[in-house]
C-alpha cells in the first residue's frame, strides 16, 4: 500500500493548493513537510519538521528521501502548489475534467501494483503535454508529483545530491542509470503555475537556473544536452535542456536484457 504523501513547503501557509486538491482519504496519510520556522504555521495539518532552515529544496526531498525509505515506505512527493486532473475521452479529443474520489483510489491502487510488479518509482505526467493513446508511458519523464518504493531504491548515500536547482531530473536520471525502472501516468495528470511565489521562488534566480543546468549536462553528459535558451519569468535567458530519459534506462540494461 501506499503509505506515505509528503509535500514539502515553504511561504505558502494560506496558499496550500495541493493538501486542498488531496480526497479526505488521502489527507489522512499525508503530512507537510516544512521548516522549523513555519512548524507553528499550519494548524491542525500535520507536519514533519526539517533539521533547518533554508536548506533549499535538494536537502529537503534527500531528507525525506532518507526519513521515507529508512521505514520502507511506498510513498508520494508532491510540490505544494498542484491541481490534478483526469483525461476523459470525449469524441476524436480527450478533455481533462477534476479527479474523483474513485479516480484517486483508481490512481493509488494501480500505482502500488506497479510496485508489486518491479517498477521502482512513478509520476502523474505535466498536464500541459499532449496525450498519447494509452494511460501510461515506461521509462520516462518525472516532475513534480511522485510516488517511490521506498523497499528497492539504492541508499541516498550512494546517489548525488549536489545539484540544487533540476534536483528531481538529477534523481530521476541517477535512478535510471542504477536500472530503477519507472512508469508514468498519462490518464491522470497535474497542472502547477510557473514561476509561482514562495517555495523554490524565494531564492531562485535565472543565474541559479543557468548553473544548475550546466551541472546536469556535466553530470549526466550523455543524456542531458544543451538545447537553446529561453526567456523567464525574470526576462532573462536561461539555458533549455534536452532529455534522454529512456536511453539512460535502456543503458543500464545492457548485458542484462535477452538477445
Amino acid at each position: 500500500m501506499i503509505d506515505k504523501i509528503y509535500i514539502p513547503t515553504l511561504g505558502r501557509v494560506d496558499k496550500q493548493i495541493t493538501w486542498e486538491s488531496l480526497p479526505d482519504f488521502l489527507k489522512e496519510i499525508t503530512v507537510l513537510v516544512v521548516q522549523p520556522k513555519e512548524k507553528d504555521l499550519h494548524g491542525d495539518k500535520p507536519t514533519l519538521v526539517l533539521p533547518e532552515n533554508d536548506i533549499g529544496i535538494c536537502k529537503t526531498r534527500k531528507f525525506i528521501y532518507e526519513y521515507a525509505n529508512s521505514r520502507n515506505q511506498r510513498y508520494g512527493v508532491f510540490d505544494d502548489d498542484l491541481t490534478f486532473l483526469k483525461r476523459r475521452p470525449k469524441g476524436n479529443r480527450p478533455v481533462k475534467v477534476e479527479m474523483s474520489n474513485d479516480d484517486w483510489r483508481e490512481l493509488i491502487e494501480k500505482t502500488d501494483k506497479w510496485f508489486d510488479e518491479d517498477i521502482s518509482f512513478s509520476a502523474l505526467r505535466v498536464g500541459i503535454l499532449p496525450p498519447i493513446s494509452k494511460d501510461f508511458i515506461d521509462n520516462t519523464a518525472a516532475f513534480t508529483a511522485y510516488f517511490f518504493n521506498g523497499q528497492v531504491l539504492p541508499q541516498s548515500s550512494d546517489l548525488d545530491w549536489s545539484i540544487e536547482i533540476g534536483e528531481d531530473a538529477h534523481l530521476i536520471l541517477q535512478l535510471f542509470q542504477r536500472g530503477h525502472s519507472n512508469r508514468v501516468w498519462d490518464k491522470f495528470v497535474f497542472h502547477q503555475k510557473e514561476y509561482a511565489d514562495g517555495g523554490c521562488n524565494t531564492y531562485r534566480t535565472s543565474k541559479v537556473i543557468n548553473d544548475c543546468h550546466q551541472q546536469l549536462i556535466n553530470a549526466h553528459p550523455d543524456y542531458v544536452k544543451h538545447n537553446g535558451t529561453k526567456k523567464t519569468f525574470n526576462g532573462e535567458e536561461t539555458i533549455k535542456l534536452k532529455m534522454k530519459w529512456k536511453q539512460a534506462y535502456l543503458d543500464s540494461q545492457i548485458g542484462k536484457l535477452p538477445v
